[in-house]
């Protein structure tokens, strides 16, 4: 439909072109792929969160598979497609809202409802975690997360872009030392009470963290930001495993 409207597919490249050339804040191909790549690995890391009381395994498997493969593709391209032929704000729904007749309800409702589904498995991940660590009732840091989300997400949501680049930049090398654990340490084997001889604090998966970080600073320009942070904290949370075993940690009394 975008395509068509564009006057085909010659003419729909064309104003891509154009549009990206007179941009005021152009983005360049290695930002947009380091928000896609980003983006995915942000889903990845809470998506297991959301998916570990699935009585199923493939339950859990099935549903980051439709959100990230299917849903997420989909997304993206309808956005892209739209925001070149019609510009604007980049809000996809006041994109929906410029399509006529049936189409426009649909794409605003299902937007609506979406956001709504959205916030409140979003809500569930920092309830969880607080009211753990800071041992307050649910219903209580429900209410307080949810609050501070809304207030916060009145400014970030006006730089919505460059929010969805620093998370791209800032969460990769969170899940590094994870990955490097589960896959080099353990060889990919950890049974069910293998969380009962893991350390209570892991000072090297802390202290790789940052250095994951430093790693984007000191990357070279062409590689992804994304995964320049988790390929360097993954390798930090390696050195400083094998090399400091201090820094392992004490385990479980």
């Amino acid at each position: 439909l975008n395509i068509g409207q564009a006057g085909g597919w010659d003419a729909f490249l064309a104003l891509s072109v154009d549009k990206a050339a007179n941009s005021e804040s152009p983005l360049s191909v290695l930002n947009g792929v380091n928000v896609v790549i980003g983006s995915w690995i942000v889903g990845a890391v809470v998506m297991a969160e959301y998916t570990r009381f699935a009585k199923r395994a493939w339950v859990a498997i099935a549903i980051p598979f439709i959100v990230l493969i299917i849903a997420q593709w989909f997304l993206q391209i309808v956005g892209a497609l739209g925001g070149v032929v019609y510009g604007g704000d980049g809000d996809f729904t006041s994109y929906l809202r410029e399509q006529a007749g049936f189409i426009a309800w649909l794409g605003v409702i299902g937007m609506s409802v979406a956001l709504w589904t959205t916030g409140d498995a979003n809500l569930y991940l920092p309830v969880i975690q607080t009211s753990s660590i800071m041992r307050r009732p649910r219903r209580v840091m429900t209410v307080i997360c949810g609050l501070l989300g809304t207030i916060l997400g009145l400014g970030i949501y006006q730089q919505f872009l460059f929010w969805i680049g620093a998370l791209a930049i800032w969460v990769p090398p969170l899940i590094g030392p994870v990955i490097a654990h589960y896959y080099f340490v353990a060889r990919g084997k950890m049974d069910a009470g293998e969380d009962a001889r893991l350390p209570v604090v892991n000072w090297a998966a802390l202290f790789a963290y940052p250095l994951g970080l430093l790693s984007y600073y000191y990357a070279p320009e062409w590689l992804v930001p994304a995964l320049s942070g988790l390929a360097g904290s993954m390798v930090a949370y390696l050195v400083l495993y094998y090399l400091v075993p201090p820094l392992r940690g004490l385990a479980k009394a």
